[in-house]
């Protein structure tokens, strides 16, 4: 088994209440569970209306798998013009 954990903080530059920023947090979690075989949970900065900390975690057989779900997750980070602030990757 090859685990991966990927951590991102996210920044919404328009988000105006914790309301708000949930309600994109959501989005972003049914977007990559559809697309992707993940766990996602919001971990950090519950508190702050404008930034957000989620981790992902993905399980697989083989290594290069587990690394492709990570590059995909981060290319739908990119494609949708979120703003990432920090990143890091973990093999466990």
């Amino acid at each position: 088994m090859h685990i991966r954990l990927m951590q991102v903080e996210l920044y919404f530059s328009e988000a105006q209440s914790l309301k708000q920023k949930r309600t994109y947090l959501r989005r972003i979690e049914s977007q990559l569970r559809k697309s992707e075989n993940i766990a996602i949970s919001e971990t950090g900065h519950n508190d702050k209306i404008k930034s957000a900390q989620l981790s992902i975690i993905t399980i697989a057989s083989a290594a290069a798998a587990a690394d492709s779900v990570i590059e995909n997750v981060r290319n739908f980070f990119q494609s949708q013009n979120y703003i990432l602030t920090g990143e890091r990757v973990e093999a466990l």
